[in-house]
């Protein structure tokens, strides 16, 4: 039911930037349509609040989908996927490193872009949604993953450079912090996870 709310309101979100938008967009200016993907890389750290840690460098995939009502600020709907490969498992002081492990934080919601020149790439990016938190293990004998759910907020500050009329490459400085829970056996365990990243985009106005 959560799920559902959230990506209703995504879509919501979405729809009335959208409709927002102005009919004709100019050249060169932040309005109308946004479109942006990012890659690039970070590093995923999750606590438990069994003392435990994984953390590692990780992947990091993003899209973004919305509308400027005004020039400069476009609010919409994006995903974002980190995933890290073999990160390091800290217990108690004793670390200890795998490549049969991974960990993966998917997120799901609305965000908000800034720019306070909308004709100039500088732009303040904030994001609120869904967490979902996977810590998998495959060593070709054994297979095992376990999910947690919650919610995401998340940051960044970035500068686009203009290729074409619409389309324009850029940086991005990201953060996001993730709070979710899971149950194992009868025992709840609540994590916080946090997730510093630079990415590359791609995108369209």
């Amino acid at each position: 039911m959560h799920r559902a709310r959230l990506l209703s309101a995504v879509v919501f979100a979405a729809a009335l930037s959208f409709s927002s938008t102005p009919a004709r967009a100019e050249g060169r200016t932040h309005d109308g349509l946004q479109f942006r993907g990012t890659i690039g890389a970070g590093y995923l750290s999750d606590a438990e609040s069994s003392n435990a840690t994984l953390h590692g460098g990780a992947g990091v995939l993003e899209l973004y989908l919305g509308g400027m009502p005004v020039r400069g600020l476009a609010i919409g709907g994006f995903v974002s996927g980190v995933k890290a490969v073999g990160p390091s498992l800290s217990v108690q002081g004793l670390r200890v490193t795998g490549s049969d492990t991974s960990l993966t934080l998917l997120t799901l919601g609305p965000y908000i872009d800034y720019y306070p020149e909308p004709r100039r790439g500088f732009h303040v990016l904030g994001t609120v949604g869904f967490a979902n938190l996977k810590a998998s293990f495959d060593d070709g004998a054994i297979v095992a993953s376990n999910s947690a759910t919650g919610f995401t907020l998340g940051g960044g500050i970035g500068y686009d450079w203009w290729v074409s009329r619409d389309w324009s490459l850029g940086i991005l400085g990201r953060f996001t912090f993730a709070s979710t829970s899971r149950t194992i056996g009868v025992v709840s365990v609540s994590e916080s996870t946090v997730s510093p990243a630079v990415l590359f985009s791609v995108s369209f106005n």
